[in-house]
């Protein structure tokens, strides 16, 4: 089964672009690359005009190009929703500090891979464990699909937080993928994470919205090459 997670936490961690709280960083392979992600973001950064859009904007622009339907919400949703929500939005609320790796050229080393690991996944536990009412989350779910030539169909989820605004969207397939199917399921996504927008805040403070934005230009750019 091939579970896509367009989630910021797996995404987006352990750097310092630019700023100080929460997970702003890109995995990224190589330094190499990760200059040119950076170069890149600073480019889009400039040419990015704000175009934030609600999540009542959101849901009806995808209502309008696919069949949108409100589910029931798992209990597994509401806890990864949960687990990124305090990650990425409020990482205050955990007790432990968050372990970033060092910066510079060499490459790091197992203790401090380590150490990263271990502190990931302390942070993990914590955020899962934290009580949800303390969060004031107001959360609904809702599906659509997308169906590939074989008739098999891409289950697309979204939970929406109207409480702070927010939207993540998930989605998987109950078999493996083709790499033209992936870049399917990848288009879709991008697509709405541009639509979704970002505010000028977001642009000037590089924040986890804009970051999340510009990946996903990036990457549509490159599917479309």
């Amino acid at each position: 089964m091939f579970t896509k997670l367009r989630n910021l936490y797996y995404k987006i961690k352990y750097s310092n672009l630019k700023s100080d709280s929460g997970a702003v960083g890109i995995i990224i392979g190589s330094n190499d690359s990760k200059d040119d992600f950076n170069i890149k973001l600073e480019e889009l950064a400039e040419r990015t005009l704000p175009c934030y859009k609600s999540n009542t904007e959101v849901l009806n622009h995808i209502k309008e190009k696919y069949n949108l339907t409100p589910v029931t919400l798992s209990k597994s949703a509401v806890a990864n929703y949960k687990v990124n929500y305090i990650l990425n939005v409020c990482p205050e609320v955990l007790n432990t500090p968050e372990y970033k790796l060092p910066q510079g050229k060499k490459a790091p080393t197992c203790k401090q891979i380590e150490m990263l690991r271990e502190n990931s996944n302390r942070r993990f536990s914590e955020a899962f464990n934290y009580p949800i009412e303390k969060l004031g989350l107001e959360l609904e779910c809702y599906s659509f699909s997308h169906q590939l030539s074989d008739g098999s169909e891409i289950i697309f989820k979204i939970v929406s937080d109207k409480t702070h605004d927010q939207l993540t969207l998930s989605s998987s397939v109950n078999r493996s993928v083709t790499p033209d199917e992936q870049m399917i399921i990848s288009n879709i996504h991008n697509e709405i994470d541009i639509f979704k927008g970002v505010t000028k805040e977001d642009i000037d403070n590089r924040t986890n919205r804009f970051l999340g934005y510009a990946m996903a230009v990036v990457e549509l750019e490159k599917n479309k090459e």
